[in-house]
């Protein structure tokens, strides 16, 4: 039993995910794909920490969209593996 307890604590050391922010909702309203945030173009981490790309990734696209979010506003971020299209787990 303990031999149990220790494997299933340790089962999150051997996940890894990758996930890219590209829809924002404020307020249960929904902008739509990559609107008002900066999408980066693959999930694939950036390794090197002297990498300038660490701040915001490499080959981000930009939204020229500014969305207003007023204090007490309820906001949410959808987080996928890859942008747009079919996900996989």
């Amino acid at each position: 039993m303990k031999f149990l307890a220790a494997a299933v604590a340790l089962l999150p050391t051997l996940a890894s995910a990758h996930c890219i922010a590209q829809r924002v909702r404020v307020n249960g309203q929904d902008f739509g794909l990559g609107n008002g945030i900066r999408v980066a173009s693959s999930n694939n981490p950036i390794t090197n920490v002297n990498d300038g790309s660490m701040a915001c990734n490499s080959g981000v696209s930009s939204s020229s969209k500014v969305i207003d979010v007023r204090a007490g506003d309820r906001v949410g971020v959808l987080w996928q593996h890859v942008v747009g299209g079919a996900q996989y787990v």
